[in-house]
């Protein structure tokens, strides 16, 4: 039985950036570049706004949080200048 192969959508790539990105997930992005950029700086900007509110709270909790929002952006960063 031969398997058939399903694309995976833009919004799908992107629910695995922060794990388990693969270079198949990269083929989908470089597919749809112009959906993916637009989600990408989407989300480098959601992610500025999470260390500004985190930083301004000066709750410990949501600021032991910002490392994780760093990764992120520079995960996604990189993931944008392979497109």
């Amino acid at each position: 039985m031969i398997e058939e192969f399903k694309m995976l959508s833009v919004d799908e790539v992107f629910k695995k950036i922060p794990m388990e990105f693969t270079l198949e997930d990269l083929k989908v992005l470089k597919a749809n570049k112009d959906v993916a950029i637009e989600k990408i700086d989407g989300c480098i900007e959601e992610c500025n706004n999470s260390i500004s509110k985190a930083e301004a709270s000066g709750d410990s909790n949501k600021i032991g949080l910002i490392p994780y929002f760093e990764s992120c952006k520079e995960k996604l960063r990189d993931v944008k200048a392979a497109l």
